[in-house]
């Protein structure tokens, strides 16, 4: 994203370049706005005029979208934070349930794990399982 000379005063964008800077605050407020938005999307059920009504089981790959901030396309993380792609489904179940209950430490994933169902936390696992 760039911008144009009357627009580049932002400090999120780079001088030399006018590109817009990546920060960890804004990947990580863009990550929070595409998991608020993507669960809502595929949520077990829905509520139409007051009446709840079944949806399909949610969809890994949907739910995944807000992973790729951290974790990179796909689950490949392209630096520090650990990549999830092609881990074994009960690997990635078996981590996020234990980020939610507090099992297991962390500085992100224990906020987050805690918006997902046990049914997004299958589908979120089949999906990086089914990546190799």
């Amino acid at each position: 994203m760039s911008c144009d000379d009357k627009n580049c005063d932002d400090k999120n964008y780079d001088d030399k370049s006018r590109e817009l800077v990546m920060t960890p605050t804004f990947r990580l407020a863009a990550a929070l706005a595409v998991l608020v938005s993507s669960t809502a999307l595929v949520s077990g059920t829905a509520l139409v005029s007051g009446t709840a009504v079944a949806q399909t089981p949610p969809d890994g790959a949907v739910l995944a979208l807000s992973c790729a901030g951290c974790h990179g396309t796909g689950g490949a993380s392209p630096g520090s934070i650990p990549s999830i792609r092609g881990k074994t489904v009960e690997y990635v179940a078996t981590a996020l349930t234990e980020f939610k209950t507090g099992k297991r430490p962390a500085t992100v994933m224990d906020r987050l794990s805690k918006g997902y169902s046990d049914a997004e936390i299958k589908a979120l696992a089949e999906h990086f399982a089914s990546l190799r």
